[in-house]
C-alpha cells in the first residue's frame, strides 16, 4: 500500500529541519533533519544537548557532534517547558517534572489526559504553570504541592510564560481579550 511505500523510499518521506544558530555572528552553528515535524525545542542543562518534540515523537540531539541521542519514548507528546538552566524539565504528558541530565522524576502531578496543556517553569526552577481551560494551575516544585489557581479566562488557555524575574505570569487565550499578565 501507498503508506508502505513512502516508509520505504526516503525521499518520500516529509523531513523536517531543525537549525541551531550563534547568535554572536548570525551563522548557522549545525542543521538536523528530522522525520516528524517538532513543535518545541528546547536546551537542556549541559547546554549541548537539544530536545525537539512532537505530539508523538521526540529527538534529542547533541549540538556538538551532530547525533542523535537514545531517549526514552516518555518525553514525546504534548509540551514541556525547561527552566532558565535547561536543569528542570516539565513535560505535560503526565504532568511530570524531571530533573533533565539525570531523567530522575522528581514530581508527577496528573494523568496522560494532561497531555499538550501549555508549560511554564520559572526562570529559577521553583514553580510549574500549566495551562488549563480556564485558569493557571500552580504547582511549587520545592514541596511538590499545588499553589492557589491562577485567574483564569473566559476561553481555554493556549499559552502560558513566566517572566524573568518569575514574578509574573503572562497567559493568553483562544477567544476573549487575548493576554493576561498575573501576579505569581
Amino acid at each position: 500500500d501507498f503508506a508502505q511505500l513512502v516508509n520505504e523510499i526516503p525521499a518520500l518521506r516529509e523531513v523536517h529541519g531543525i537549525s541551531v544558530w550563534d547568535l554572536n555572528n548570525g551563522e548557522q552553528i549545525r542543521k538536523f533533519t528530522t522525520d516528524f515535524r517538532p513543535t518545541r525545542v528546547g536546551f537542556l542543562s549541559d547546554q549541548q544537548t537539544l530536545l525537539a518534540v512532537s505530539s508523538d515523537r521526540a529527538a534529542v540531539l547533541n549540538v556538538v557532534t551532530g547525533k542523535r541521542k537514545p531517549r526514552p519514548e516518555k518525553l514525546a507528546g504534548g509540551s514541556f517547558a525547561l527552566d532558565a538552566s535547561g536543569k528542570t524539565l516539565a513535560l505535560s504528558r503526565g504532568l511530570v517534572v524531571m530533573d533533565s541530565a539525570s531523567e530522575r522524576t522528581l514530581h508527577s502531578f496528573g494523568t496522560d489526559r494532561d497531555e499538550g496543556r501549555p508549560l511554564a517553569v520559572s526562570g529559577d526552577g521553583k514553580t510549574l504553570a500549566a495551562a488549563g481551560p480556564h485558569v493557571i494551575d500552580l504547582w511549587d516544585l520545592g514541596k511538590g504541592k499545588p499553589l492557589p489557581r491562577g485567574v483564569g479566562h473566559s476561553s481555554p488557555v493556549v499559552q502560558v510564560a513566566f517572566s524573568a524575574d518569575g514574578r509574573q505570569i503572562g497567559t493568553c487565550s483562544s477567544h476573549d481579550v487575548g493576554a493576561g499578565v498575573w501576579d505569581a
